[in-house]
C-alpha cells in the first residue's frame, strides 16, 4: 500500500481556507498560487488527493525543523511519493516532482549518455540528501517499524527457539546469527520526530538479554561445545512492549 498517495485517481479540490487550517503557521504565505500547485498535485492522475492531503498533514511536523516553503513540502512530498512509486530511482522521481520546473523540462528526455542526463541525475541525488526529505523518509520508515514491531518480537521468539533447539548445528548457528544481526538498533542519524517514541527498560532488557544470548550460543557451536542442555537452560523473558506514541 502507497504511503505517500500515489495510485490512479483523481479527487476534488482543496481551497485556500482549508490549507491555512492545516498549515496554520505558515497561513500568513498562502497564496492563489500554492492552491494552484495543491490542486495540481492532487488531480495528477497518478495521486489520490486525498492520501496526498493525508501525507501532507502527516508529516507536517517536520516543517518546524526546515526553513521551507510550503511548495518545497509539497514537492518533497510528492518526490517521496514518486520515489517509493519508482521502486526507489532517484532520477525518475525528480523528473516527475521536479515536472514543473525549467531545469527538468530542458533536460526531460536526454539520453542517458549526455551531460544533460548526468546534471539530472546529480541533482536528483542532491535532493535526495536534502535533510527535509531525508527526515520524510525516516518518518516513513519509522511509522512501518512500529506498525510491524509485535511481529518482529514473533519472529524473533522462532529463532531463539531454532537456536536452542534446532534439529542441526548448521540451523543453530543460522538462527544465532540472525539474532546478532536484528537486535542491535538501525544505524540512522538522529532525527528529531515530534511522535513522542519512549523505549522502556524492559525492551532494553530484552535486547540485551537476545545480545548475550545469541553472542554465547554462537561461541559455543563454533567451538564445538554444543550442548543442548546448556543452551536450553538460557532463558529470555518475554514481555509484549507497546510503543508509546504521542501527537
Amino acid at each position: 500500500m502507497a504511503r505517500f498517495g500515489v495510485v490512479h485517481k483523481q479527487s476534488t479540490e482543496i481551497t485556500a481556507e482549508q490549507l491555512m487550517k492545516m498549515f496554520p503557521k505558515k497561513k500568513d504565505t498562502i497564496t492563489e498560487e500554492l492552491v494552484h500547485y495543491a490542486n495540481e498535485s492532487m488531480n495528477n492522475p497518478f495521486f489520490d488527493g486525498d492520501e496526498f492531503m493525508d501525507s501532507l498533514i502527516t508529516y507536517r511536523d517536520v516543517l518546524d525543523g526546515h526553513k521551507v516553503s510550503l511548495k518545497n513540502y509539497m514537492t518533497a512530498i510528492k518526490f517521496c511519493a514518486y520515489l517509493e512509486a519508482e521502486d526507489y530511482n532517484n532520477t525518475e522521481a525528480y523528473k516527475k516532482a521536479h515536472a514543473h520546473t525549467e531545469f527538468v523540462q530542458e533536460r526531460l528526455d536526454a539520453p542517458s549518455n549526455t551531460k544533460e542526463y548526468k546534471e539530472l541525475t546529480s541533482a536528483a541525488s542532491r535532493y535526495r540528501a536534502r535533510p527535509l526529505v531525508r527526515q520524510i523518509l525516516t518518518q516513513a520508515q519509522l511509522g512501518l517499524y512500529l506498525m510491524y514491531q509485535g511481529e518482529t518480537y514473533r519472529a524473533m521468539n522462532v529463532l531463539i527457539d531454532i537456536a536452542q533447539h534446532g534439529r542441526s548445528e548448521m540451523a543453530r548457528v543460522a538462527a544465532c546469527k540472525e539474532i546478532l544481526l536484528n537486535v542491535k538498533p538501525p544505524e540512522t542519524k538522529k532525527i528529531e520526530l515530534d511522535i513522542g517514541i519512549r523505549e522502556g527498560n524492559a525492551l532494553e532488557s530484552l535486547n540485551d538479554q537476545l545480545m548475550k544470548f545469541a553472542t554465547v550460543s554462537l561461541n559455543q557451536l563454533t567451538e564445538g561445545n554444543i550442548e543442548l542442555k546448556t543452551l536450553g537452560s538460557m532463558k529470555v523473558i518475554e514481555e509484549i512492549i507497546d510503543a508509546d506514541t504521542e501527537g
